[in-house]
């Protein structure tokens, strides 16, 4: 079901993608890991990362960067969050 491929010029979700015919797949795998540590009741810290790889005919982005046909996309992120 959540399965972006196909032939299809249009976006799938977030994802964005020019993706050309001929034969090419133009599928991605996209997997991600996160981890949260509370330090208190109101204080906790996250650290994750993701990846998208794209078959050969397909350019789906993590964001706003663009992706080059056939290439694959890394974002790491770090981040602090207090409640007052």
């Amino acid at each position: 079901m959540d399965d972006p491929s196909g032939n299809s010029p249009v976006s799938v979700g977030r994802y964005v993608t020019n993706a050309v015919s001929g034969g090419l797949g133009t599928g991605a795998d996209v997997w991600g890991i996160n981890y949260e540590y509370a330090f208190s009741k109101r204080t906790a810290g996250l650290i994750g990362y993701n990846k998208i790889s794209n078959d050969a005919g397909a350019r789906f982005s993590l964001g706003k960067a663009n992706a080059t046909l056939g290439g694959d996309q890394d974002s790491f992120g770090i981040a602090v969050k207090h409640r007052f």
